[in-house]
């Protein structure tokens, strides 16, 4: 239940902590996978089922987000993140990032499948899928060269993974390889592709890109304390930081005043608790349930990022200052000169001597390090915790949260020296 008299939006004390618990997994389970399924979710599923009108009105309310609950599955209807998109892009099953092919691809797919029956085989789609190329000018597809049948195969099978299409019989790998007879049997799940696609225009009408994302709030002050609210809330609970810098004036009025709503909003709602620092918030998931993922992690990529951000705030040091203030000082500070791709990938092959026992074989290999360089920063990125500048990157304040520091020497260690 929604108690509006408390800040308008907050959930009603009335709730016991069981109910709130439950509330809290199901909003967490919904920011970390918006099409939730049975099959995927089990334990949570059922939570959003039972809570759907307080969790329907909380997301609308709180985030501008839109709620659909079926009887198999729950759609989160989110927009574009309001700074990065890194935690949004799909991926091939080997994690490369989406190319434009691979989303032209996609959505024609989707569009196919709007006119296709309950069942449909790939060689059907990918038939239905070149008449609709042929119609489009300047498109260019293919399916002799091996490139396009792959990213054809890849788009369908993320389909599948998002639970849109279910396969029944069949192999997709033989089409991709471009064999004779390579096909695969589906049945489409047509409510689940109705509403996959989360945009404020249709796509028909839109006469740019940035008309699928616009949003409109009414002229008034109640529509401006609505933008401010969502915008603020997207960036806590979307992504790793928010800096102020980020933030108009107003914006970071309303911040400050209802630092106190919005820091419950985020403690019993979405389970996150705020380190608040200087240049900005940073959410912690202490339950791990709430992101996508998290930093850092295991893994050769991971570990090429800590490293470099070691060498990163080592140059920032420098640069003429030391601590939290000089990893987040450089974007202002004229006598930083950014880290280049070609610089990152030096230093790691460099460190590789020290630390390439420990990573996946192709990182060892000829131009290794450049591709680790370019996927660890990538993801330093992601984090917001570099930003790119002209000729490289540069430190943002977040970075500091993760400098090595020495241990302190304790009386066993004195002794041993």
């Amino acid at each position: 239940m929604i108690d509006r008299a408390n800040g308008g939006s907050a959930l009603s004390s009335r709730l016991d902590d069981r109910e709130m618990t439950e509330i809290r997994d199901a909003v967490t389970a919904l920011l970390r996978r918006p099409l939730l399924t049975f099959e995927a979710a089990p334990v949570e599923f059922p939570k959003v089922r039972r809570h759907q009108t307080s969790l329907k009105e909380w997301f609308a309310e709180e985030l501008g987000y839109r709620l659909i609950v079926d009887s198999e599955f729950a759609r989160l209807l989110k927009v574009p993140p309001p700074v990065t998109g890194a935690n949004r892009v799909l991926t091939t099953p080997s994690g490369a990032p989406f190319t434009s092919l691979h989303y032209a691809l996609f959505c024609l797919v989707l569009a196919v499948l709007e006119r296709s029956g309950d069942q449909t085989t790939l060689e059907a789609i990918a038939k239905d899928l070149q008449l609709r190329v042929a119609e489009i000018e300047g498109f260019f597809l293919d399916f002799d060269r091996a490139a396009h049948r792959r990213a054809f195969v890849q788009a369908v099978r993320t389909l599948v993974d998002l639970t849109v299409l279910r396969l029944l019989d069949g192999d997709e790998e033989r089409f991709a390889r471009g064999e004779k007879g390579g096909d695969a049997l589906y049945r489409v799940e047509h409510r689940r592709r109705a509403c996959l696609l989360s945009c404020g225009t249709s796509p028909s009408a839109a006469e740019s890109p940035a008309d699928l994302t616009r949003e409109e709030y009414p002229p008034t002050a109640e529509g401006g304390t609505r933008r401010h609210r969502h915008r603020i809330m997207r960036m806590l609970v979307e992504e790793p930081v928010l800096y102020l810098e980020d933030l108009s004036e107003d914006e970071r009025l309303y911040l400050r005043r209802q630092r106190s709503r919005v820091e419950d909003h985020l403690d019993r709602v979405c389970g996150l608790e705020i380190e608040v620092r200087a240049e900005g918030i940073v959410p912690v998931d202490v339950s791990g349930r709430a992101g996508a993922g998290s930093f850092p992690a295991s893994g050769t990529v991971s570990h090429a990022a800590l490293l470099l951000v070691e060498a990163l705030c080592r140059r920032a040091r420098g640069a003429g200052g030391s601590g939290e203030k000089a990893a987040g000082g450089p974007p202002r500070d004229a006598g930083f000169v950014p880290m280049s791709d070609t610089e990152a990938a030096v230093t790691l092959a460099e460190l590789s001597e020290e630390y390439g026992k420990w990573w996946r074989a192709d990182a060892r290999e000829e131009g290794g390090a450049a591709r680790l360089a370019a996927e660890a920063l990538e993801l330093l990125a992601a984090f917001r915790l570099v930003a790119r500048r002209e000729g490289g990157v540069v430190p943002l304040p977040a970075i500091a949260r993760f400098v090595p520091t020495a241990p302190e020497a304790g009386p066993e260690r004195e002794e041993e020296r």
